[in-house]
């Protein structure tokens, strides 16, 4: 078979980010024979007409200038730009990088998440009806920064206040028992990769929350620390409905590409929507790497096949 023609790919990143997607990316991407370049996202716009130029855009931006609400901005701006994304749209990647819009979007569409509440001001309190324990996250914060693990709704609260004073929105939600796991998403319509399982220290308490120290603790430059990622070991009929439900997340807010959804399998069976990922990790050992291996692709041919989707998708574009 010939061999694709060699393609101009760029890779967007945050250079001080824990995750080093690019450090995985790059490689590959000359292994296939293409012509990568990297730009640091603190560095636009200078970059952006080389981006523009490119074959494609591979955005895995962590933070802008520090910020985690402004990496959307990135994106809109490559869009705009007429750069080919890998991945989702940038207004479905910002719906997405919005947990509080995102819990909007599930509810309406009747997806299962976590019973939970959004606090904008001060004044706002955790609600009665939410019962303990509580998970605290930052509405616009990635990387598991900023969430935590509550047991009381006083800690609760004050866990949100602390999020609040820093101009985020606080996602409070009661905590949800059961096994962790993450479905990769690919394609146009969305194709599931084998769902991956996340392994916790602990089945409650804060142990049973991967706070921003447990996901990152264990990298040894690239490649996720050894022993948390594993396919899951699910029963065919429930890792039907997990990946049932992870489609039904991502339709919720039109994300499609290369998309991930983190969901809880509570001890009864039933799936529930943690957050969705519209950049997830393409670092070797990562959540979509593995999930790629379980489906018999290796980490260069998940590479070239999402690279092929977006040139799909630029040549249908008006």
């Amino acid at each position: 078979m010939a061999r694709p023609r060699p393609l101009t790919v760029g890779v967007v990143h945050t250079a001080s980010s824990p995750c080093r997607c690019h450090a995985s990316l790059l490689p590959a991407l000359r292994r296939l024979g293409h012509r990568a370049f990297a730009v640091d996202a603190d560095a636009l716009p200078a970059g952006l007409a080389r981006l523009a130029a490119a074959d494609a855009v591979f955005d895995v931006t962590d933070t802008l200038r520090g910020e985690g609400w402004l990496r959307a901005q990135v994106r809109a701006e490559l869009e705009r730009s007429g750069a080919t994304l890998v991945g989702p749209r940038a207004a479905a990647a910002a719906r997405a990088d919005d947990k509080a819009a995102s819990r909007r979007a599930w509810e309406a569409a009747g997806v299962a998440v976590a019973p939970g509440v959004a606090l904008e001001h001060a004044s706002d309190r955790v609600p009665a009806r939410l019962a303990p324990p509580f998970v605290v996250k930052a509405a616009h914060a990635h990387g598991s920064r900023g969430l935590s693990f509550q047991p009381t709704r006083r800690a609760a609260q004050a866990a949100a206040r602390r999020i609040l004073r820093r101009g985020d929105t606080a996602v409070v939600e009661s905590f949800v028992a059961g096994d962790e796991v993450t479905v990769t998403l690919v394609g146009r319509p969305l194709r599931a990769l084998p769902p991956v399982a996340v392994r916790l220290p602990a089945a409650d308490g804060a142990g049973a929350v991967l706070s921003f120290a447990r996901k990152w603790t264990g990298f040894r430059g690239s490649g996720a620390p050894r022993g948390r990622l594993a396919v899951a070991a699910l029963p065919p009929a429930l890792a039907r409905r997990v990946v049932a439900t992870a489609r039904a997340a991502a339709r919720a807010l039109d994300l499609d590409g290369f998309v991930r959804i983190d969901l809880r399998v509570t001890p009864d069976g039933r799936p529930v929507v943690l957050e969705a990922n519209p950049r997830p990790s393409v670092e070797a050992g990562g959540d979509a790497t593995v999930a790629a291996q379980a489906a018999g692709w290796g980490y260069d041919t998940l590479v070239a096949r999402l690279l092929s989707r977006a040139a799909r998708r630029a040549r249908r574009a008006p």
